[in-house]
């Protein structure tokens, strides 16, 4: 966000369209709360711009695979470890129907996608270090 540097948004018109796009939210309220909305717009913005400038693509295979992988864990919490493939399947596409989950879905596709481009890009120093170097890190 540092890189970005300081984005400039229409203050009042978006204070306006918060206001009327909750009935239930007073102007005090997204006062108090516009500075968070801002920094949480610009980080969406600058992530957007990285997955487009870099080609990251969300294809439907990929949110078939990650609808498996959320139901196969819903399954998980209610302890039913080995949930068949096709009940996996037919579930997975149920969730992928509701629009809510269908966007929820995307976006944290998105974020993975996102995460392993960021990790090729970075290049790790390995340094070894003794406890009490590692605890004066944290000084």
């Amino acid at each position: 966000m540092k890189k970005a540097g300081d984005v400039q948004f229409a203050d009042d018109f978006l204070k306006r369209w918060l206001l009327a796009s909750d009935e239930k939210k007073t102007k005090e309220q997204v006062d108090e709360e516009y500075p968070k909305i801002i920094a949480d717009l610009t980080y969406h913005l600058i992530k957007e711009d990285i997955v487009k400038k870099n080609n990251l693509k969300v294809e439907d295979a990929d949110l078939e695979d990650f609808a498996k992988k959320v139901a196969k864990a819903q399954f998980a919490q209610y302890g039913m470890m080995s949930v068949p493939d096709d009940v996996l399947e037919n579930y997975s596409k149920d969730m992928l129907k509701n629009k809510e989950t269908l966007q929820n879905i995307i976006d944290r596709v998105v974020e993975e996608k996102l995460a392993g481009w960021l990790k090729e890009q970075v290049k790790l120093d390995v340094k070894e270090v003794t406890t009490e170097e590692f605890t004066k890190l944290f000084e």
